[in-house]
Formats: structure tokens, sequence, C-alpha cells
């Protein structure tokens, strides 16, 4: 969801990344490509700029897009 999500937004991701736990931040950024890190990368040095009420309308954002993607991982067959 988050390379998704890099490819439309990548200052979201690039808040959202901030904001999490160290240990879940490395996980997510081990599984991003390449061009998702470029992309992530560039918008860091505005991530500082976002403000509280932006950080939360993006983390919202962010957790509705997790909600989705794990009820549409849930309904698919295994295998």
């Amino acid at each position: 969801m988050f390379g998704q999500l890099t490819e439309r937004q990548p200052m979201t991701v690039a808040v959202a990344l901030c904001h999490i736990p160290l240990d879940t931040r490395s996980e997510l950024w081990a599984k991003l490509d390449a061009g998702a890190r470029t992309q992530v990368l560039s918008q860091l040095s505005e991530v500082s700029l976002v403000g509280t009420v932006r950080t939360r309308i993006l983390a919202r954002e962010v957790a509705a897009r997790l909600i989705r993607a794990a009820k549409i991982a849930a309904t698919r067959p295994l295998g």
C-alpha cells in the first residue's frame, strides 16, 4: 500500500514514515523499491513544514487506506 501511495502522494508517505516507530519504519522502508524511496527522500526536507492539522489528516488517510487494504487482503482466497 505504501508503494502505491508513494507514486501519487509521496509527501503523505514521508510524513507517515516520520511519525511511526523506528522499527516499523525500517521494515516498511526495506519493502519499498528504489523508485519509491527516491520519491519519499525528495519530500523529506518539506516534512517539517507540514503542520499538526495536516499531519493528522494525512495520518487518517493512511489509516483508512491500510484498513481498506487489510479488508481486501482478508477477502482474497489463500493460495
